[in-house]
């Protein structure tokens, strides 16, 4: 039987010593076949240099951010995601600015790896809202195109789940508020995408974690393969993360067994874009 390729992405890496060191455990055991960096993070340059050894085995996308810390442009503010959200829906965001910040953080990004990300995506899922993907977009086509990089759609699929734990809510508005509309403009402009996505829950419910897992592997299998996000980090007190408790249950169920034998049992392995 010809196995599906599943992309499984772990987000934020760069934003802090515990996240970044349970990615790199997961990508050197073959547990991770992509990642996604966060280079407004002041860690960021320290840890760019981990991910050399991977450049080659999995994907290394932009983790393109408005919202947590400080921008490095000088055109904008960042703001908390209700807010940008609010401003985006009414466009009350400047496209221009949200430009110039892209480019940014896209010069960071190979200033420290030496070459483009293979993928775009965004913290907090901000690169689908209105505005935001119109400056993705324009900047993709001045500075992108033809390199066979892929944005992450999240037009994908979404698995049943307990109403009170799946994060229900949270996938309705990711839909609404772009997801469609993000997915429509990536098949009409022929931009690469995953064709299916998933990975998306309730965080404070991240004890079930594994119960959810199996839920979007096999949802995900029925599509013929695609693209799960997953935050996994190390034990870490001191963090102002609001994953924090989550963080460490997803990177021990990621790294075990189970997580393998699961994978086996529906016809998934773990593979980059281009190997799908």
């Amino acid at each position: 039987m010809k196995l599906m390729t599943l992309i499984l992405c772990a987000d934020d890496y760069g934003q802090s010593q515990a996240i970044s060191q349970a990615i790199i455990q997961l990508l050197a055991a073959g547990r991770l076949s992509a990642t996604s960096c966060l280079v407004t993070s002041a860690l960021w340059p320290a840890h760019a240099s981990g991910l050399q050894p991977y450049i080659d085995k999995a994907d290394i996308g932009l983790h393109f951010n408005l919202t947590d810390g400080v921008p490095l442009s000088a055109q904008l503010q960042f703001m908390p995601l209700g807010q940008l959200l609010l401003r985006a829906c009414t466009r009350q965001l400047s496209q221009a600015a949200i430009e110039a910040e892209l480019h940014a953080q896209l010069d960071a990004f190979t200033a420290q790896l030496g070459r483009l990300p293979d993928h775009i995506d965004g913290h907090q899922h901000i690169h689908q809202l209105p505005v935001i993907r119109d400056a993705l977009l324009a900047v993709y086509a001045r500075r992108l195109a033809g390199r066979n990089i892929y944005i992450r759609s999240l037009r994908g699929v979404w698995p049943w789940l307990p109403p009170k734990q799946g994060g229900w809510l949270k996938q309705w508005v990711l839909q609404t508020c772009g997801g469609r509309a993000l997915a429509a403009r990536l098949r009409a402009q022929h931009i690469p995408h995953n064709q299916a996505f998933s990975g998306v829950y309730d965080f404070p419910h991240a004890q079930d974690y594994p119960v959810f897992c199996k839920h979007f592997l096999r949802e995900l299998a029925q599509q013929g393969g695609g693209l799960m996000l997953c935050h996994p980090g190390l034990e870490d007190g001191a963090a102002a993360d609001p994953l924090v408790h989550s963080r460490p249950l997803e990177l021990a169920y990621l790294a075990g067994d189970d997580f393998v034998a699961e994978l086996k049992a529906v016809g998934l392995r773990l593979g980059r874009f281009n190997s799908a």
